[in-house]
């Protein structure tokens, strides 16, 4: 019933004008306010619209925007989200930083919203999870969009983006190397590839492909921040370097994972020479409506966490998946050891209660972490920017439950042996600010 009200509630708010609270001139079928207070995220906002040939997968309806450029460029210690169709909502500063010229990240959370912002070459990108949906805002040279998604149903199957090592593939056991990171939370260095396919499309929308990655990587880290405690002292995430490399990625998702770690090829090179932890690859088409794969520790022959899956520590994914927003951030946590939510999915976990989470609700409606699956929690289940942590909840939604969901927990405790894989350097321009 809940489902069923939202769904009406959204088409009534794209067939009638939208109601601001601050709206200063009202015209047939378009609002416009220019008297929101100075420090929320947007002074201007337009009537919802149906979803055009420039719309991302997924999107259910947007808004052109004014954003309050000025506001986010000062990196402020909180901002009021605006949203035109969610009670203003006020975020506290958790992660802020400037990049030179023009170019900076800020993100925060409060009350059922966290939302993180990526600026460079006069270009905007940013992610917005509520425990209504998710939303992204996008700022280009001709416009500003905001979107709010609402995704079908997944092919059936598609929880199986685990890879298994092959038939002959020769890999030491290895040891489970858990460490305790000194100082809080360890860091990773990611490297991001993508190819031509990728890039071209990027630019086709007026975007910057270097900009995407560095905004992917900043969404990240904000999941990481939103999802980390006392007993979950989640890893910081840190894009060593971005880069374009002459790969089709055309085939199945198992020949890019077996690529990315090919001795001979490119990956292992720039791993190297960056000293990344881990290695993704942004591919454009999925693969038989796959969306991601990548390797987890401890299953289908991998080893362990430790030098052993160092090799392994490779991931794949599509840059717009058709049946979620987040394809990156999962397969992302898979690599650190977190599961789907179903105990199927992976009976022998590196800890017992290293699951993602979802919970129906009748009087609330339905929401779920990262990694989880989609299928069991509904048709409307918003996927808020959270890996499982029984002890952080998103409005009504506990987002783990002790002992028994808890992939924050795993990806604490794994993390400082995957802040190993490689080897850190100290190198100008090895932090991915590279617009």
């Amino acid at each position: 019933m809940h489902n069923a009200i939202r769904v009406a509630a959204l088409l009534s708010a794209i067939a009638c004008p939208v109601l601001l609270a601050h709206a200063s001139v009202e015209t047939e079928g378009f609002v416009i306010t220019s008297t929101y207070p100075p420090d929320h995220l947007f002074s201007e906002i337009g009537p919802p619209q149906m979803p055009d040939a420039h719309a991302a997968p997924g999107t259910a309806v947007f808004w052109d925007v004014t954003l309050n450029q000025t506001l986010l460029s000062s990196l402020p210690s909180s901002l009021v989200l605006n949203l035109p169709d969610h009670a203003p909502v006020t975020l506290s500063m958790d992660q802020a930083q400037a990049r030179g010229l023009g170019a900076h990240v800020w993100g925060g959370r409060g009350g059922d919203c966290s939302a993180v912002f990526t600026a460079a070459d006069g270009r905007l990108l940013g992610d917005i999870s509520c425990i209504n949906g998710p939303y992204t805002l996008r700022m280009t040279a001709s416009d500003t969009r905001l979107s709010f998604f609402v995704y079908p149903p997944a092919p059936a199957g598609f929880d199986e983006d685990v890879a298994v090592l092959g038939a002959g593939t020769n890999l030491p056991a290895g040891e489970c190397e858990p460490q305790q990171s000194p100082g809080g939370s360890p860091n990773l260095d990611v490297l991001i590839l993508y190819n031509a396919a990728v890039r071209q499309e990027i630019v086709n929308e007026g975007l910057n492909p270097q900009l995407e990655m560095q905004a992917i990587m900043d969404s990240v880290e904000q999941a990481m921040i939103n999802s980390r405690s006392a007993d979950a002292q989640t890893p910081d995430v840190n894009l060593v370097h971005a880069q374009e490399i002459a790969y089709a990625a055309t085939g199945s998702l198992d020949a890019d994972l077996d690529y990315l770690r090919d001795p001979g090829a490119v990956p292992v090179a720039l791993r190297d020479q960056y000293g990344a932890d881990v290695v993704m690859l942004v591919r454009k088409d999925d693969w038989q409506g796959y969306c991601g794969k990548a390797y987890t520790p401890g299953y289908g022959g991998a080893p362990l966490p430790g030098s052993a899956f160092a090799p392994l520590a490779v991931g794949v994914t599509v840059r717009t998946c058709g049946f979620a927003k987040y394809p990156f951030h999962h397969e992302f946590a898979h690599i650190l050891g977190a599961n789907h939510s179903e105990t199927a999915s992976n009976p022998t976990p590196l800890r017992c209660w290293a699951y993602a989470h979802y919970r129906n609700s009748t009087k609330h409606g339905a929401a779920r972490t990262l990694v989880s699956n989609r299928e069991p929690c509904g048709t409307l289940c918003a996927e808020v920017l959270n890996y499982s942590n029984a002890d952080i909840s998103v409005d009504w939604f506990q987002t783990g439950v002790p002992e028994e969901a808890e992939n924050a927990r795993v990806i604490a405790e794994f993390s400082p042996a995957a802040a190993a894989y490689g080897d850190s350097i100290d190198q100008i321009f090895a932090n991915g600010f590279d617009f």
